[in-house]
């Protein structure tokens, strides 16, 4: 899925592994300590929507997006609140408490524009929290390369000082999410600020 100028529209639209929502509970749980609920939530680039279901399990009132058809298609079906945005160009005017984006601004054509709108989503005292791999174009080891990271972040150093200093957002936790207890096959940068 790649946000912004040129849709991928190759990926196979499946459910994710039981794994990844696994994770994606982990993170959400996380999050709820910080922001519990009632909140509402914008989830942007949810693929199968699960992550969407999951905070609405836990009391949120949460919106996700996605730009592909077939995954919206394939969340909806499922009874989970997805509809058709592109962060990059959205046209959603509403604030969030808290703004989820996990694994998606690494398939982002313009990732600048990305975080911008994500931020002019969130309301006073919200939460941005963004999830990327910590990968470098060199040592992309994805087997299915049509995921096609359109961005990288090479180091934790580099998102925070070269990518995110950008913004005007107080840092509330940058850590590898490893670091966090969350069990992957790679490493991830987890990063939750507030404006």
């Amino acid at each position: 899925m790649t946000y912004g100028d040129n849709r991928d529209l190759t990926w196979e639209i499946t459910e994710a592994p039981d794994y990844e929502h696994r994770k994606t509970e982990y993170v959400i749980n996380f999050i709820s300590n910080l922001r519990p609920p009632p909140a509402t939530v914008i989830d942007v680039g949810v693929r199968d929507g699960y992550s969407t279901e999951y905070f609405k399990k836990l009391g949120y009132d949460a919106l996700g997006t996605d730009i592909l058809d077939g995954f919206i298609k394939h969340a909806q079906e499922r009874g989970r609140n997805v509809i058709f945005d592109d962060m990059v160009h959205t046209k959603i005017n509403k604030k969030f408490d808290i703004v989820f984006s996990r694994h998606s601004l690494e398939h982002v054509a313009h990732p600048i524009r990305f975080v911008t709108n994500c931020i002019n989503l969130m309301g006073d005292d919200a939460l941005l929290v963004i999830i990327v791999p910590l990968e470098s174009k060199s040592s992309f080891y994805f087997p299915r390369k049509r995921q096609k990271h359109l961005c990288y972040f090479p180091t934790m150093d580099y998102f925070k000082r070269r990518f995110m200093r950008r913004f005007e957002l107080k840092e509330i936790i940058f850590k590898k999410t490893r670091e966090l207890g969350i069990k992957t096959d790679f490493n991830e940068i987890f990063f939750i600020g507030k404006k």
